[in-house]
């Protein structure tokens, strides 16, 4: 089995063909889905304050075309100061 660099992969379409169509692309046999509902859940479940904030943060530095290097020194990481910057740069 060969291995090659994962692709992000978007399907529109009608919330009631969801079930047939995932299956119908899988079964081409050139993808492979992971199931994202429970991660989803589980995001959705994050209570409003920071938590829900640094959850639209990540979702935003994840989409963006952009990314930089991670932090490499924790004791240096200040999660709000982070928080707050990547929200007032997505609303730009």
């Amino acid at each position: 089995m060969t291995i090659v660099p994962l692709v992000k992969v978007s399907l529109v379409g009608i919330l009631n063909d969801k079930e047939m169509v995932l299956e119908a692309a899988q079964s081409f046999g050139v993808l492979h889905l992971v199931p994202l509902a429970s991660a989803q859940k589980d995001l959705e479940a994050v209570p409003p304050g920071l938590g829900r904030e640094a959850v639209e943060a990540l979702r935003w530095l994840v989409d963006c075309p952009t990314q930089r290097r991670p932090v490499t020194v924790p004791d240096e990481f200040d999660l709000e100061k982070v928080v707050d910057a990547t929200l007032k740069t997505g609303k730009r």
